[in-house]
């Protein structure tokens, strides 16, 4: 079938694509027309800081009562550094130090120099959250210059790979740190792991080189655009398209790609087209529009319902019209497991942080529980934000704590209605 200049099919089910909207940069993926990742970024920086940047600081204030600094790192806001997040060989009169526990006196005065990484950006009055724990993460791994001990993925199940790996990661030589080996390694060959850490590790000696020479607060490296982490977190053998809207951002991506897969054949699936088309042919107007609506709907007719609040997150679980199973404990245990696999879906594609309670419906079988607990937990596993799981409480309840790196997509792409003023509801009462 003969197919017209610039038209994008829809036969492309495994895509990515990469638009600007009222001043935002979005970036989807999806797999089997099924939205797996979405990402938001400002076009023009506010001033608050990119998770991941890393600066040379000043400590401007010293805490003894919350255990932390508060370090100028240039932006609108002073960073916040608990001791928690302190690693002494950061701290210059600290370098090499043994372990153990030190006030923050001790360690910081007013006026000292500090490397600081941001882990979490600027929310409301509150300053980026800030650790000198750094990081830097790659195609295959993640390389931690302050690190003591190496790790595989999780997700790397098998036994047999995950000796390998390990041989792989013993016999790489590094001048320091530690090095977190990706979902994105297994089956991948020494050279390439080797390639991705060697350029890790040159990126952490021009920044430290960089805070040595430098005199007062700088930006010392800054994380890469959401094109280039999207492709780098993301991009694989199976991305059947790539389209993008902008000229800027297919130059990233090809710049981009023929770094983390020079010998790949990607070019072709590269596509610029305007945006209603990425949303149209990658058929995700409906799905996006899902993600503002409270209540969302499963395919067995079951639902899930989300209210985001202040400092947590509770989701209730509805069987609504699901009638599947021959008994009504079996309608129970499928809604919940259906909800257990949809329910980390939703807080990944939400960019939900911090505490989640999940209300599921309640069970009467301590094996149903556990498959319920067991099905969230696989389904968390394939998250690259990390969150720690609770059990079931004696009233039903599972508690979710999921790190918290930024701000929602509700508060990114949306505003508080003028009229209930974000209440939700509107009086039906006149009170004049």
């Amino acid at each position: 079938m003969m197919r017209k200049k610039g038209k994008v099919h829809s036969r492309y089910t495994t895509a990515m694509g990469f638009c600007v909207q009222n001043g935002m940069v979005l970036a989807a993926v999806t797999k089997g027309h099924k939205l797996t990742d979405f990402f938001v970024e400002q076009e023009v920086p506010t001033g608050l800081g990119t998770v991941g940047n890393i600066y040379k600081g000043r400590v401007t204030q010293v805490v003894p009562t919350l255990q932390a600094v508060f370090v100028d790192i240039g932006l609108l806001r002073h960073g916040f550094l608990s001791m928690s997040d302190v690693t002494y060989e950061a701290v210059e009169r600290f370098r090499g130090s043994k372990r153990g526990r030190r006030s923050v006196e001790e360690v910081f005065r007013t006026g000292d120099p500090v490397i600081v990484q941001i882990e979490k950006e600027s929310r409301g009055d509150k300053g980026a959250t800030l650790t000198t724990k750094l990081s830097f993460p790659g195609r295959y791994a993640v390389y931690m210059p302050y690190g003591r001990d190496s790790h595989i993925s999780r997700q790397i199940q098998d036994a047999d790979e995950r000796a390998r790996l390990r041989k792989i990661i013993h016999d790489i030589e590094m001048p320091t740190g530690a090095v977190i080996l990706r979902t994105a390694a297994e089956a991948r060959g020494k050279s390439e792991l080797s390639d991705d850490i060697a350029y890790l590790t040159r990126t952490w000696q021009t920044v430290k080189r960089e805070y040595n020479q430098t005199e007062g607060i700088r930006l010392l490296h800054h994380e890469l655009g959401i094109v280039e982490r999207t492709l780098r977190d993301h991009h694989h053998q199976g991305i059947e398209r790539i389209y993008y809207t902008e000229s800027w951002m297919g130059s990233n991506a090809r710049d981009f790609l023929s770094i983390i897969a020079p010998r790949r054949h990607w070019a072709r699936t590269l596509r610029q087209v305007k945006a209603t088309e990425i949303w149209n042919e990658m058929k995700l107007r409906e799905e996006l529009e899902r993600l503002f609506r409270k209540r969302v709907r499963m395919p067995s007719g079951g639902t899930i319902i989300i209210e985001e609040m202040e400092t947590l997150t509770a989701i209730d679980v509805n069987t609504s019209r699901n009638i599947a199973g021959k008994s009504h404990e079996e309608t129970i245990l499928a809604t919940n497991l259906e909800a257990a696999e949809e329910i980390p879906r939703q807080l990944r594609l939400r960019q939900i942080g911090g505490i989640v309670v999940i209300d599921f419906i309640d069970m009467r079988l301590k094996r149903d529980r556990d498959r319920v607990l067991s099905t969230l937990e696989r389904n968390l596993a394939k998250d690259r934000t990390a969150s720690d799981v609770m059990d079931f409480t004696e009233i039903g309840l599972i508690q979710i704590t999921r790190q918290r790196t930024g701000r929602s997509l509700t508060t990114q792409l949306s505003q508080e209605c003028p009229h209930c003023g974000g209440d939700g509801r509107i009086p039906s009462l006149d009170f004049q």
